[in-house]
């Protein structure tokens, strides 16, 4: 018979049920849900109960029946050993002296056998005596096991009354914190509200001066149009198509470069999403301050930062996967920030930086904070490398050529203007210094560039990134896989 059955298996999930709804119960202080599951408990141990009575009673009525056989037999061993005796009689009776021996051996045998018979009686009594202790056995364990449930209950009545102090404690504290949670909210609801009139006054400015633009667009385009239409009508007939095809150009051209980016603009200050992006922010940015105990102001995020929600998440992967080395492509608010967060757990920072202007204020913002033995900015002018076959601007390679383990990669630069697909060398040219579950993180993919630039690298490098994940508007991180063929 199998160890599990489908039936231990239905006693086994009742019984798991039952204490699941004493706990519940418990917890939630529903003495319904704590009476059922003492209840379905009580069913459980009664269903075991009954199992064992009824095995073991399938065993006796077994030896019951073994030892009805066996006396059945009995008058027909007598007989055997009746009709030998006769058998030996007749042979001495006849002399028959050669089978005697032959005879003997027979009732011996038979003798034995009957010996056996009553030896195996005699062990199937003394099983059938164990099997009666172990039916007495399981009575009192029944008993005990009734009073254990009892005592269980007056333990969950004990262990509620437990919780519910538990929880009321716990209602406190949370009360206490919805408070200090609220009055924080209100500080930023009013820095919110500072900001959300300030693109009010924005947005009227600009409906105002979208409408002033096309009047004058309007009224330009209109005398243009006169004065053309007059020099038009002079000349000849392919002549006077080209300049109405340059027309229709340039008209196509302010149309798409000038009327449609600004009125884009008006509707998203004017629409919802900016306006919660800049709440979003603004949490994210009291969220992130609050990690740190700063010895100096804090870094001011600016327009080619990476965004205050994005760097939230940025910071919550580092606290989390804890890299030892970060590199960085580009220098700012950014490395600042990310040196912080390496120096809770002894990690380090190197930015890579083209200008030096603004790698001399990283570096004085990283000393204001105390950040200068866990944070380097290198000198990185642009110059001409080569990646998988074609030449391209990117960082001097005697400011990266000798890193190794790199744990996490943040490509936020160079700038779009140095060049097309301006940051696509970073992972060509630094693949072979990444740790083998390196993690790469990418600004700005909200750009066209940057999104052509992930799918260049997933088709040269295949299977070697994992798939994206958001970390804000316009930031994704990819997992290094170290394991993939190499291009």
């Amino acid at each position: 018979m199998p160890v599990l059955t489908w039936k231990r298996a239905l006693t086994l999930a009742l019984a798991l049920l039952a204490v699941c709804s004493i706990g519940y119960g418990a917890w939630v202080a529903s003495w319904p849900v704590a009476g059922l599951g003492l209840v379905m408990l009580v069913m459980v141990v009664m269903l075991v109960a009954v199992a064992t009575y009824r095995r073991v009673g399938f065993g006796i009525q077994q030896a019951i029946e073994q030892r009805a056989a066996l006396a059945e037999l009995s008058p027909q061993i007598a007989g055997l050993a009746q009709l030998a005796l006769q058998i030996d009689a007749n042979m001495r009776s006849a002399a028959i002296r050669d089978m005697r021996p032959l005879v003997l051996g027979a009732f011996r045998e038979v003798q034995d056998a009957t010996v056996d018979v009553v030896r195996g009686l005699d062990r199937m009594a003394a099983e059938i005596s164990r099997i009666e202790h172990a039916i007495r056995s399981v009575d009192a364990k029944a008993s005990a096991l009734a009073g254990t449930v009892d005592q269980g209950g007056a333990a969950v009545g004990g262990l509620t009354e437990a919780l519910g102090a538990t929880r009321n404690a716990f209602d406190t504290r949370v009360s206490e914190l919805g408070q200090v949670l609220s009055e924080r909210l209100e500080d930023i609801g009013s820095l919110a509200e500072t900001r959300l009139s300030s693109l009010d006054g924005l947005i009227s400015d600009l409906d105002r001066g979208l409408a002033a633009f096309e009047q004058r667009n309007r009224e330009l385009l209109e005398a243009h149009s006169e004065r053309v239409a007059r020099e038009v009508v002079a000349l000849e007939g392919g002549v006077a198509k080209e300049v109405i095809g340059l027309l229709e150009t340039q008209s196509e051209r302010m149309e798409r470069d000038v009327t449609r980016p600004i009125k884009s603009l008006v509707k998203e200050i004017g629409g919802t999403r900016l306006r919660f992006d800049v709440l979003n922010d603004a949490v994210a940015m009291k969220r992130i301050l609050d990690k740190f105990d700063l010895v100096a102001p804090a870094p001011l995020m600016s327009g080619w930062a990476i965004e205050p929600a994005a760097m939230e998440h940025l910071l919550e992967l580092v606290r989390r996967d804890q890299p030892r080395l970060i590199v960085e492509c580009g220098s700012g608010v950014s490395t600042v920030w990310l040196a912080l967060a390496a120096k809770q757990y002894g990690g380090r920072v190197i930015a890579l930086e083209h200008q030096l202007q603004y790698a001399e204020q990283t570096r004085q913002d990283l000393a204001m904070h105390g950040l200068g033995a866990i944070a380097e900015v290198r000198d990185a002018p642009l110059e001409d490398v080569e990646v998988m076959g074609e030449t391209q601007r990117w960082y001097a390679a005697v400011a990266w050529r000798s890193l190794r383990d790199i744990d996490l990669l943040l490509v936020d630069g160079p700038p779009k203007a140095t060049g097309p697909h301006a940051r696509y060398p970073a992972v060509p040219l630094l693949l072979s210094a990444f740790a083998p579950h390196a993690t790469i993180v990418v600004d700005d993919v909200h750009r066209k560039e940057e999104r052509e630039i992930l799918a260049l690298w997933n088709e040269r490098l295949p299977g070697r990134l994992g798939v994206p994940v958001q970390m804000g508007q316009r930031t994704v991180s990819l997992r290094w896989n170290a394991q993939a063929t190499s291009p």
